[in-house]
């Protein structure tokens, strides 16, 4: 499947604008909060997702792209669930959209204008979100522990490393291995 790589899984949704609607299109598109306050960032496994307007297929399209967890199923109904005033805002500008009030309407519409991915690399197939995340925290923690591990004994760095690396110091819980 060309759509999957190890547990990951990509989605393309092409929709055509409706005349004229582009302007209100990008301006509601540049309005979406970045980072952890997107509406994106509530889609359970999203690892990125992305909004564009691609104006050169004669006639302009939105399009949307996303790699995800295999896990949490049903995607496209998660969009119409978790973030339904946001993606009616958005595909309301797109001809033939149904709205996040019927939610059958809405999955079918997307999967309609759903485009078979053809190539997909995923950076790291076999890792979920939360792994990628505990991966990224990790890493953050052995930084912070360099520049005080270069003075310390043996003892002494052996301890901290468990307490400050292996352990997450906030909420102490172990980080998985293997």
């Amino acid at each position: 499947m060309s759509d999957a790589r190890g547990q990951a899984r990509a989605l393309t949704v092409l929709t055509p604008v409706a005349r004229g609607r582009t302007p209100d299109l990008r301006k509601t598109l540049e309005r979406l909060p970045p980072g952890e306050l997107s509406p994106l960032a509530r889609l359970p496994g999203t690892h990125f997702a992305r909004f564009a307007i691609v104006t050169d297929l004669g006639g302009d399209q939105l399009l949307f792209s996303s790699t995800f967890d295999v896990h949490p199923p049903g995607y496209l109904g998660e969009i119409c669930s978790r973030m339904p005033e946001e993606a009616d805002e958005i595909w309301s500008h797109c001809d033939g959209y149904p709205g996040t009030a019927d939610p059958e309407g809405f999955v079918q519409y997307l999967e309609r204008h759903r485009v078979k991915t053809t190539l997909f690399v995923a950076a790291y197939p076999d890792a979920t979100l939360d792994d990628v995340r505990d991966a990224l925290a990790l890493r953050a923690r052995l930084a912070e522990f360099v520049a005080p591990a270069q003075s310390m004994t043996p003892e002494e760095l052996q301890a901290a490393f468990h307490e400050r690396v292996l352990v997450e110091p906030r909420e102490r819980q172990v980080v998985r291995s293997g």
